[in-house]
């Protein structure tokens, strides 16, 4: 695997005299591994061949114990940047090379001060003509660094993402997807990965866009090539379909960070790769994911992930909603109807399936690098409501009991963290100012708050003070809403919140009535429920929700006895 940190005899590691571990000896040995990691005690040679990007020198970079030479090769590429024309293969089986300057990858450091192999900004990829890769059964474990991609395809960090690459791929020449005989990239946008397999691709629209979780994140792609089952980081993002044996035509090239031609480049940094040329049980895939994870010098940051709901919630089953389309529009139980707004990860929107005395029940999660791909590319796990809406000259009751799950995690980096809104419609009066209501779960305390264009755009107003809040624990909010039908100088609106714990009597901690709230230009509003973060969060969030309105009805009762909760057989 490519990645390798820094050392510093001034500031031994403490750890230094534990034994080193390496992947061939600890788990199982692949058929070939290159990286900036050594993974093979019996390697005796260098982990990449470095060039000058002024002068055009070469240089071979070793290892420091098991983590590439820091100091060699910051003294080698001293006063200019680097290049890669060859990672060695530490099996002996083949190298990975370039011999075109203007197609070698970057060599640089990360922000989190390891080297990695940048694939972005180009048509830049190393390769390799073995014929140890053309095996019936194929597996693959890439890390890979995907930056954030925004509005226009322009990514974060100066990347611009196109809108589709090919992270590896094993075929002759062309385009991976219609000539490649295995291989893993991504289409962003609506259609997800693109397994090739056998001069075929498949895809994976229907059950989301998984391979574009942990964007802006190292993790470990892991893909099992014959029975196309697709996991990073451990998490199962595509199923396992029927094993298919991989065949070959006479000429291939196994190519990293792009197809063979280079049609489609790798919009990110890549920092390894393991080829294993047989089947793996699913326990020794996890293995291996878990020691690049806890082992090696690759940045890879294991996720804090949160409690299992059945641990939260025992009883209850779910369903997981895996839907490209966002504006499909569904149900619930109490009609409310509901537009899924999320990644469509395997974890973003669970419903539960055997609730029996017809209450509505959803979990929400984001997980760190979640990417909401249409809006904003920021963390974010919703539903909107098209038919539950707020009009001028309404009043609305919005009522909720939700419950965050533990255990909590620290948010000190989060921009934002979002859980229920009442959000203007689209509206080009309004663009900066979009929740005439809404809750925020930073630092794990409820706040409420609203928005306005008034006096200025992106007045973010704090209403009533903040609730500390406790994990595993339901509680409940009724909002009173009025919505002036005039909206001059001289509205008379009203935003009137209570809260507490669920089945006990709602405390009343916003009481504005008859003042100027909301915008004089807006139109209307509509409910939503889930999880919105901005891309700066290092956490996870999951919340479950129960009951969620917006109704003309006077609830004002749900003050001292709130509607029961969902139940299971």
């Amino acid at each position: 695997m490519w990645g390798g940190g820094a050392t510093n005899a001034a500031y031994p590691d403490p750890v230094a005299s534990a034994p080193i571990l390496y992947l061939a000896q600890s788990v199982a040995a692949p058929t070939e591994y290159a990286g900036l990691t050594k993974e093979n005690s019996s390697y005796a040679g260098p982990a990449i061949r470095a060039v000058r990007n002024d002068n055009g020198a070469q240089q071979d970079i070793g290892f420091v114990g098991k983590n590439l030479d820091d100091a060699a090769l910051t003294s080698f590429l001293s006063g200019t940047t680097g290049l890669v024309t060859t990672a060695y293969g530490q099996m002996g089986v083949t190298n990975f090379t370039q011999a075109t300057t203007a197609n070698m990858p970057l060599l640089s450091k990360d922000t989190d001060g390891i080297w990695k192999i940048d694939i972005s900004g180009g048509s830049r990829w190393l390769e390799s003509s073995s014929t140890a890769f053309k095996t019936a059964k194929a597996h693959c474990f890439m890390v890979a660094k995907r930056p954030y991609f925004g509005q226009s395809g322009s990514g974060a960090a100066g990347y611009t993402d196109p809108v589709e690459c090919c992270l590896f791929a094993y075929g002759p020449s062309g385009d991976y997807k219609t000539n490649g005989r295995f291989g893993l990239g991504y289409l962003d946008l609506g259609t997800g990965p693109q397994l090739p397999q056998n001069a075929s691709t498949v895809t994976y629209a229907a059950q989301g866009y998984p391979g574009e979780c942990r964007m802006g994140k190292w993790s470990i792609h892991d893909l099992d090539c014959n029975t196309l089952e697709l996991r990073i980081d451990k998490d199962v993002m595509l199923a396992a379909g029927s094993s298919v044996d991989i065949t070959y035509p006479a000429t291939t090239k196994l190519t990293l960070g792009a197809d063979n031609g280079a049609a489609h480049p790798w919009a990110g940094s890549i920092r390894g790769f393991a080829f294993y040329g047989s089947v793996l049980t699913s326990t020794l895939r996890d293995q291996v994911t878990d020691f690049l994870t806890d082992n090696s010098s690759l940045g890879v940051v294991r996720l804090s992930k949160t409690g299992a709901t059945t641990a939260k919630l025992p009883g209850f089953t779910w369903s997981p909603v895996l839907d490209t389309t966002w504006f499909t529009t569904t149900t619930d139980a109490q009609g409310v109807q509901w537009v899924n707004q999320h990644g469509s990860y395997p974890w973003s929107c669970w419903i539960a399936n055997n609730v029996t005395n017809g209450k509505p029940l959803v979990r929400f999660e984001t997980r760190n690098g979640d990417n909401d791909f249409i809006i904003t590319s920021a963390n974010r796990t919703e539903r909107s409501s098209p038919n539950a809406l707020i009009l001028p000259g309404q009043v609305r009751f919005m009522f909720a009991q939700f419950m965050i799950e533990g255990p909590f995690q620290d948010q000190s980096g989060c921009v934002w963290s979002d859980i229920f809104q009442v959000h203007w419609d689209d509206n080009s009066a309004l663009p900066n100012d979009p929740d005439m209501y809404g809750v925020s779960v930073l630092n794990n305390t409820f706040q409420a708050f609203t928005q306005s264009a008034e006096p200025a755009p992106g007045d973010f107003t704090s209403m009533g003070s903040p609730q500390t809040l406790l994990a595993d624990t339901w509680y409940a909010m009724l909002l009173k809403i009025t919505f002036d039908s005039n909206r001059t100088s001289g509205r008379s609106d009203g935003f009137e919140l209570w809260f507490g714990q669920n089945g006990t009597t709602l405390t009343k901690i916003v009481n504005q009535v008859g003042v100027p709230i909301y915008d004089t230009s807006a139109i209307n509003a509509y409910l939503k429920q889930g999880n919105y973060r901005g891309t700066g969060n290092g956490t996870n969030l999951a919340q479950i929700i129960a009951n969620h309105t917006l109704t003309a009805t006077d609830i004002s009762s749900y003050v001292t006895t709130q509607p029961a909760l969902p139940t299971h057989p």
